[in-house]
C-alpha cells in the first residue's frame, strides 16, 4: 500500500469515529432542572443514556421545568404526555448530522431523560401534540 492510500485510510477511520455522537456529553444532560436533586447519567450498552433525577418540587412544575430546559437547549419538543402519574415530553434535536430522540418527563418522586439514535431518522415534527390533561404551565413551557 502507498502512502496516499494509508493516508486516506486514516482520514475515513478518523471520520468513522467522529461520527459516533457521545450523548452523554450533550449539555442537556447536565443542565440544571428545577424542582429535582440527585442526577446521574448512565450509557446503556446498546447506546441509550439516562439521566435520572429525584423529583423534589411538584412534578407537574418540574416536568415544565424539563420542557424550558430542553427548549433552551434547542430541541424541538414534538409531543407531550399527560396520562396517569406522570408527564412525557418528547424532543427530537439534530447533533453531528444526525436525529436524536429525548424522551423525558416527571412523576411524583423520579425525573428523567432517555436519549437515543432513532432508526427513524426524521426531523422533529411540529406542531406541538398534547395528549391527555396536561397543566397548561406544561403545554406553555413546551410551546412556547
Amino acid at each position: 500500500m502507498g502512502a496516499t492510500t494509508l493516508l486516506g485510510l486514516a482520514v475515513v477511520a478518523c471520520a468513522d469515529s467522529s461520527a459516533a455522537t457521545d450523548l452523554a456529553a450533550l449539555p442537556v444532560m447536565s443542565a440544571p432542572v428545577a424542582g429535582t436533586t440527585n442526577s446521574f447519567v448512565e450509557t446503556n450498552p446498546d447506546g441509550k443514556v439516562f439521566r435520572q433525577m429525584d423529583v423534589i418540587g411538584e412534578w407537574n412544575a418540574v416536568s415544565a421545568s424539563i420542557a424550558d430546559v430542553v427548549r433552551a437547549h434547542g430541541w424541538t419538543i414534538e409531543s407531550v404526555n399527560c396520562v396517569g402519574t406522570g408527564n412525557d415530553v418528547i424532543s427530537r434535536k439534530q447533533v453531528d448530522g444526525r436525529w436524536i430522540l429525548m424522551e423525558a418527563g416527571a412523576g411524583e418522586t423520579i425525573a428523567g431523560m432517555i436519549l437515543s439514535v432513532p432508526t427513524d431518522q426524521r426531523p422533529a415534527r411540529t406542531p406541538l401534540e398534547v395528549t391527555g390533561r396536561c397543566p397548561q404551565v406544561l403545554v406553555a413551557a413546551a410551546s412556547s
